[in-house]
């Protein structure tokens, strides 16, 4: 009995099929009388265009549901895409880090080369002594190191200034110390 319903209804959905496609024809046989085939073309464009439009839109909510799929989901649900976005999202890291290191470098050698084109080598201290340089000092005038160019391989020496002992008292003062700081000696 089951069968013969749905042996019936399958015959129904045929025969309603029929009646479709036999009325869309007569109804586009019809408007072929009244229309013109330009607007059949003017109509089919503006749909296409505007399918065209919602699948643009469709891509752009696809991407941002996914983004927010793998930012709450994690990558691992998504099997071996998900592994391929994962290294893909890793390597785009790494790129970003050497980006901002290649960034930070070529902002560096600027800073660098205009400083070396500048008299003053753009010290304020002594890299030695710690004393302070006048401006556009080639050598310090407290222990006479020359002061080096600026450039990228600079070494900074100690930051501890060199000492002296007082010939009096015995107490240690900086190379740069005119007078004993203990005993009030006068340095030569």
């Amino acid at each position: 009995m089951a069968k013969d319903f749905f042996e019936g209804l399958g015959e129904l959905g045929k025969g309603i099929g029929k009646m479709i496609t036999e009325g869309v024809e007569k109804v586009t046989e019809k408007a072929e009388e009244f229309i013109g085939k330009d607007e059949y073309d003017a109509e089919i464009k503006e749909i296409k265009k505007e399918m065209t439009e919602n699948e643009k839109l469709s891509a752009s909510l696809y991407e941002k549901i996914g983004r927010y799929a793998v930012e709450t989901q994690g990558t691992e649900l998504f099997g071996e895409d998900g592994k391929a976005l994962a290294e893909i999202i890793d390597k785009n890291r790494e790129l970003q880090i050497r980006l901002d290191a290649t960034i930070l470098a070529q902002q560096s050698a600027k800073i660098v080369r205009e400083a070396n084109e500048n008299p003053g080598y753009g010290f304020d201290v002594c890299l030695k002594c710690g004393a302070e340089l006048k401006e556009n000092a080639k050598f310090c005038r407290e222990c006479g190191q020359m002061v080096q160019p600026l450039d990228m391989d600079i070494e900074f020496v100690d930051a501890e200034p060199q000492m002296k002992k007082c010939p009096v008292c015995g107490d240690e003062d900086p190379v740069s110390a005119k007078f004993c700081s203990e005993c009030g000696h006068k340095y030569e």
